[in-house]
């Protein structure tokens, strides 16, 4: 299949790479599919929770006088917006990391990840990602918490969400907040983003 990030994937494994081995973890790494998996940080059978923060360069348009070293415009915006989409980048980076930290990125079963701007003026940017091991039941009880947080109609006092459009109580049999018990996501309550 073609891949066309391929070359850019390489060389952010490769950057990850020297900076693993400065800690002693020595990987290896191939490019033919049809080898052997490869012994990676984490083995085939691990749940792993991904965090990732990506550090974006800011537009020198945010700037006074198109300049860097000067301070940001008040108007600037504070996080991102650009052609960029999150979900993009974390496919980039958890494909990266393929044979390298985990045999395979479908071993991810949690991601949190953020797009902010970086905070040196003129910055090139970065990433930084977090890998942690896990167990299934914590995995499911996080499930579980956002399920019930998204039924009380109102998660974390969020003004943007209209309870009229989530569950009410009469819902209550229908919603089972334990998604051991096979509950599709279609039948849970969505907050949704009130219009104006």
């Amino acid at each position: 299949m073609f891949n066309p990030t391929a070359a850019a994937q390489r060389s952010f494994s490769q950057a990850v790479l020297l900076g693993l081995t400065s800690g002693g973890y020595v990987p290896t790494m191939s490019d033919d599919a049809d080898d052997a998996p490869l012994p990676s940080y984490f083995d085939a059978e691990t749940y792993i929770t991904a965090s990732i923060v990506f550090r974006m360069p800011r537009p020198k348009s945010h700037y006074t006088a198109s300049d860097p070293s000067r301070p940001l415009k008040k108007t600037a915006p504070q996080l991102p917006l650009g052609r960029v989409d999150i979900d993009n980048l974390v496919k980039f980076v958890l494909d990266s990391l393929n044979n390298l930290l985990f045999v395979d990125d479908r071993q991810v079963v949690r991601i949190d990840a953020s797009k902010i701007y970086c905070g040196e003026a003129g910055g090139d940017g970065g990433v930084d990602v977090v890998l942690e091991a896990v167990e299934q039941s914590n995995v499911l009880e996080n499930v579980s918490e956002m399920w019930k947080r998204a039924s009380e109609g109102n998660p974390e006092g969020n003004p943007n969400v209209d309870e009229k459009e989530c569950c009410d109580e009469d819902d209550e049999d229908d919603f089972d907040p334990n998604p051991t018990t096979g509950a599709r996501l279609t039948e849970k309550c969505v907050p949704i983003k009130k219009t104006k």
